[in-house]
Protein backbone atom coordinates (compact mmCIF):
# COMPACT_ATOMS: atom_id res chain seq x y z
CA UNK A 1 0.00 0.00 0.00
CA UNK A 2 2.68 2.23 0.79
CA UNK A 3 4.23 1.83 -3.18
CA UNK A 4 0.53 2.75 -4.23
CA UNK A 5 0.45 5.77 -2.04
CA UNK A 6 4.51 6.90 -3.17
CA UNK A 7 3.26 6.87 -6.70
CA UNK A 8 -0.01 8.84 -6.43
CA UNK A 9 1.77 11.62 -4.49
CA UNK A 10 4.62 11.94 -6.56
CA UNK A 11 2.86 11.77 -10.01
CA UNK A 12 0.08 14.17 -8.55
CA UNK A 13 -2.92 11.60 -8.39
CA UNK A 14 -5.18 11.79 -5.94
CA UNK A 15 -5.10 9.08 -2.80
CA UNK A 16 -9.06 8.16 -2.93
CA UNK A 17 -10.17 7.81 -6.97
CA UNK A 18 -13.81 7.30 -6.63
CA UNK A 19 -14.98 6.75 -9.86
CA UNK A 20 -11.83 3.75 -9.85
CA UNK A 21 -13.38 2.30 -7.13
CA UNK A 22 -16.99 2.23 -8.37
CA UNK A 23 -15.51 0.95 -11.66
CA UNK A 24 -13.52 -1.90 -9.62
CA UNK A 25 -16.90 -2.62 -7.26
CA UNK A 26 -18.31 -3.40 -10.39
CA UNK A 27 -16.15 -5.45 -11.92
CA UNK A 28 -15.97 -7.49 -8.26
CA UNK A 29 -20.39 -7.72 -8.50
CA UNK A 30 -19.93 -9.08 -12.00
CA UNK A 31 -17.50 -11.44 -11.28
CA UNK A 32 -19.44 -12.67 -8.07
CA UNK A 33 -22.64 -13.13 -10.22
CA UNK A 34 -20.72 -15.33 -12.64
CA UNK A 35 -19.64 -17.89 -9.77
CA UNK A 36 -22.85 -17.51 -7.55
CA UNK A 37 -21.47 -15.29 -4.27
CA UNK A 38 -24.03 -13.28 -2.56
CA UNK A 39 -24.35 -9.85 -2.79
CA UNK A 40 -24.70 -9.28 0.74
CA UNK A 41 -21.06 -11.67 1.21
CA UNK A 42 -19.53 -9.45 -1.37
CA UNK A 43 -20.03 -6.15 0.39
CA UNK A 44 -19.52 -7.32 3.70
CA UNK A 45 -15.49 -8.24 2.34
CA UNK A 46 -15.17 -5.29 -0.07
CA UNK A 47 -16.47 -2.89 3.34
CA UNK A 48 -13.73 -4.78 5.53
CA UNK A 49 -10.78 -4.49 2.68
CA UNK A 50 -11.51 -1.39 2.43
CA UNK A 51 -11.55 -0.22 6.44
CA UNK A 52 -8.76 -2.63 7.06
CA UNK A 53 -6.48 -0.06 4.24
CA UNK A 54 -8.35 3.15 6.05
CA UNK A 55 -6.71 1.92 8.77
CA UNK A 56 -2.86 1.37 8.03
CA UNK A 57 -3.12 4.53 6.19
Amino acid sequence: MEDVALYKVNNNKPIEDITREEIIIGKAIQSANKVGLDKQTLFTALTLIKASAEEAK
